[in-house]
């Protein structure tokens, strides 16, 4: 039996900032790699476009002297209300670090 991936309201973004929650939520639609997850810049993210309803982002920021400035968030974007160019001009502007984006990453069964 498969597991049922996360669902998330039609309308209005997601976003979870709870370090294990993004982190579970991350892993169920196959978004962490170990380069992603060793990346030695402090602030590095993913979007993958492999939702039928939402662009799903994880960003993940380490390093930083504040412990609060650091951790895992999930974000799950409705995309008929933004598009795939505009929610990376979105990270682009709040994360200084790299960008990996999973376009030829396969679709999580679920």
């Amino acid at each position: 039996m498969k597991n049922k991936l996360p669902s998330f309201p039609p309308n209005e973004a997601t976003i979870i900032t709870d370090d294990a929650d993004a982190y579970f939520h991350a892993n169920a639609f196959q978004m962490l790699s170990q380069a992603f997850l060793e990346s030695p810049l402090p602030a590095t993210f993913i979007i993958s476009p492999h939702h039928d309803t939402h662009w799903l982002v994880v960003i993940l920021n380490k390093g930083y002297s504040t412990p609060s400035e650091n951790g895992m968030s999930f974000y799950a974007i409705p995309k008929k209300l933004m598009s795939l160019d505009k929610v990376k001009s979105m990270i682009h502007s709040q994360c200084e670090g790299s960008y990996v984006e999973l376009e030829n990453s396969a679709k999580p069964e679920g």
